[in-house]
């Protein structure tokens, strides 16, 4: 062991002592034979030569692919799930300069599938996390950190200035929203994404379809949950994530004149069920199709992109595809908000507390005294409906007919609004307000 140990004190310096003797021999072969002196038609370095000899060695990848590599620059959104295997890699496999855009914090609940931060960076900004962990796997990339939240203000911008987008968020407002921008800006996109054990991933070129071709219309409310809602196993984000790497590795290697034939024609599909662990894919469709709201060829309805500072968490304005320009999107009107500290200043005998989460998150952890109603249902059932105006007018009545307070929450605040928005009007004839709590349980938990 202590042999050992004094080997490694010495490790460095010997590096050091065979990387000089291998200058002084080149040295010497250069002048004693000019004719030996050498060169690269891609301009790789000795160093690009070692570190990259594995995928230098792929049929049809190459020197001229890893110079192209090289020279790119990618923006990716996201530095979580599906982030963490994207820009680990890239960096990685040589890309020259990388954005990272996330405006969260590393959690602890992240660390399960997002092996780019470590236990150290609980509480520290993903950006920036994702910044220290690329210098660590690959010291030459040059990276880029926004620990901000896209918005209209600030998309196209960076969007410009990069040659490949990647989106990694577990927002699915989000991916319209970015495959929006890049639309606007001429610029590729890899949009995925991942949750319990199934995931998509499909690289969309400006050429061709985009995003809203594909899914003109998002899924039924019922079928939209993130993955703190619906959870996801930890290899899931890894296995699409790395998908996307590969993708955005050929598109950025291959020549630029010959990726419209190969690029932008299938979405990939996963299914980690163990009964049919496998991938299969679904042809994209062959042109811009005629009703996509954003590229239709003759008479697109999104002109621009609508602002927001916090888009991630407003699904309706901004991923149903009749939102087109900063005008009022239609039956939206400002929903109060109310935070947890301010609700429990309130009077209780004043305060009428809706839960619009799904039966099975009121299981885990539930308030005593509040009206449970899951949010579609308060939206299109009219019994359910029936329900809550005798409870409000019964609150009403107990408090001697003073107004009251009616306050809906969720997981993260996203049905809570849609609720809050539907009951602002629906009670607009009672005696009482109506606000929503920003962020939802997660925000009490927190």
């Amino acid at each position: 062991m202590q042999i050992l140990r004094q080997f490694r004190a010495c490790e460095p310096s010997i590096t050091e002592a065979r990387q000089g003797e291998e200058k002084t021999k080149k040295k010497q072969i250069a002048s004693a034979a000019p004719w030996l002196r050498e060169t690269s038609d891609a301009g790789l370095s000795h160093e690009d030569l070692a570190r990259f000899a594995r995928q230098l060695a792929v049929p049809g990848f190459g020197a001229h692919a890893q110079a192209r590599v090289r020279d790119a620059k990618v923006l990716v959104v996201g530095a979580g799930g599906l982030g963490s295997p994207v820009i680990g890699l890239l960096a990685a496999a040589g890309v020259g300069r990388l954005g990272v855009v996330d405006g969260d914090d590393v959690e602890l609940s992240n660390l399960h599938r997002q092996l780019l931060h470590s236990e150290a960076e609980v509480g520290a900004r993903k950006a920036e996390s994702a910044a220290r962990a690329v210098k660590r796997i690959n010291s030459g990339v040059k990276v880029d950190v926004y620990p901000f939240y896209l918005s209209a203000r600030n998309v196209m911008q960076l969007v410009a200035e990069v040659d490949l987008v990647i989106e990694a968020t577990d927002s699915l407002a989000s991916k319209y929203f970015v495959n929006d921008a890049c639309r606007f800006a001429g610029k590729p996109v890899i949009l995925a994404a991942a949750q319990g054990v199934e995931g998509q991933v499909a690289l969309y070129a400006p050429h061709g379809p985009c995003y809203r071709c594909m899914f003109p219309q998002p899924p039924p409310r019922s079928h939209r949950t993130t993955c703190q809602e619906d959870g996801v196993l930890g290899p899931v984000p890894y296995m699409v994530g790395s998908l996307q790497a590969l993708l955005a590795l050929q598109y950025l290697g291959a020549d630029p004149a010959t990726r419209q034939e190969v690029f932008g024609k299938f979405l990939h599909m996963f299914d980690g069920a163990p009964e049919h662990l496998g991938m299969r894919r679904v042809k994209l469709p062959e042109n811009r199709r005629k009703i996509c709201a954003l590229c239709s060829p003759t008479a697109p309805t999104i002109q621009s992109l609508r602002d927001s500072a916090s888009f991630a968490n407003d699904f309706e304005l901004f991923a149903t595809c009749n939102v087109v320009t900063a005008g009022a999107v239609p039956g939206e009107g400002k929903v109060a908000t109310l935070s947890w500290d301010k609700l429990q200043g309130l009077d209780p005998k004043r305060v009428l507390l809706v839960d619009v989460r799904e039966a099975r998150f009121r299981e885990m952890l539930r308030f005593e005294g509040s009206h449970n109603i899951f949010v579609d249902a308060l939206v299109a059932d009219k019994g359910e409906q029936a329900r809550i105006l005798e409870c409000v007018r019964k609150q009403v009545a107990t408090c001697g007919g003073r107004r009251v307070d009616v306050v809906a929450f969720c997981n993260r605040g996203n049905d809570s609004k849609i609720a809050a928005r539907f009951l602002d009007t629906f009670l607009k004839e009672e005696n009482c307000s109506v606000a929503h709590v920003p962020g939802g349980m997660a925000s009490y938990l927190d």
